[in-house]
């Protein structure tokens, strides 16, 4: 099992999901799709070249999807 890539999280990601549970529901409905989306076509890509980009790809995703997601949570919790 792979652990959670949002920072700060130690959860492990289930399935064939991309980040844990939690933080999944707590993206945008259809960020969290099209990121899924992704995360599988990536592995089932045969060729390993294409394999390889969209892999990549998908990690600049997440990483910039859970950096927009912490900024959020950081600018509600300033505000109340």
């Amino acid at each position: 099992m792979t652990r959670c890539p949002c920072p700060g999280c130690d959860r492990e990601v289930q399935g064939d999901g991309f980040c844990c549970t939690e933080h999944y529901f707590a993206l945008p409905q259809k960020e969290a799709r099209s990121l899924l989306r992704l995360h599988i076509s990536a592995k089932r890509e045969r060729d390993p070249d294409n394999r390889a980009h969209l892999i990549s790809q998908n990690h600049g995703y997440v990483a910039s999807a859970f950096r927009r997601l912490l900024e959020r949570n950081k600018e509600v919790s300033s505000v109340s």
